[in-house]
């Protein structure tokens, strides 16, 4: 098994535990695969035929009709956008040497995502009493994260 799909299959694990299912489930299975392919590709790491697969249908196909996304697309296009800009200014100052608690924060903007797909399915109030268990589904540790740059 490839680090992607088990990255991937405890994606799944975690949408299961958080009882995400239909188009929220899609949904944050199509932007983990997207994040991974243009986070391999930014990182010069090799990207497997199955990722990629993954990853053109849900920019396609998977993405462009689900209804939830479709319903919500000025609201997860603004946070989308905001996570986007996270990832670019922690690759730079990674790339710059300048990694620190700061830019180990602007990687998860996934689990950001998350927690307002979260609110959408769940409502305000059930989201607000989760939230600490919705974001600490988040599966890097600063330690990891600290050896990977050497901090």
């Amino acid at each position: 098994m490839t680090k992607t799909q088990f990255e991937y299959d405890n994606i799944i694990k975690m949408l299961n535990y958080l009882n995400l299912q239909g188009d929220a489930r899609r949904l944050m299975l199509d932007l983990w695969s997207l994040i991974q392919v243009f986070d391999d590709a930014e990182d010069g790491s090799k990207i497997d035929k199955e990722e990629l697969d993954r990853a053109l249908w849900a920019a396609f196909v998977s993405l462009p009709t689900n209804e939830l996304f479709v319903a919500n697309r000025s609201a997860l296009g603004g946070i989308i956008s905001v996570q986007i800009f996270k990832w670019r200014a922690a690759n730079q100052v990674e790339k710059d040497g300048k990694a620190d608690e700061k830019s180990f924060i602007w990687r998860a903007g996934y689990f950001d995502i998350l927690m307002y797909v979260f609110a959408l399915v769940y409502g305000k109030d059930i989201a607000s009493k989760s939230a600490s268990d919705v974001m600490g589904r988040y599966i890097e540790t600063f330690d990891d994260y600290k050896k990977e740059f050497k901090l």
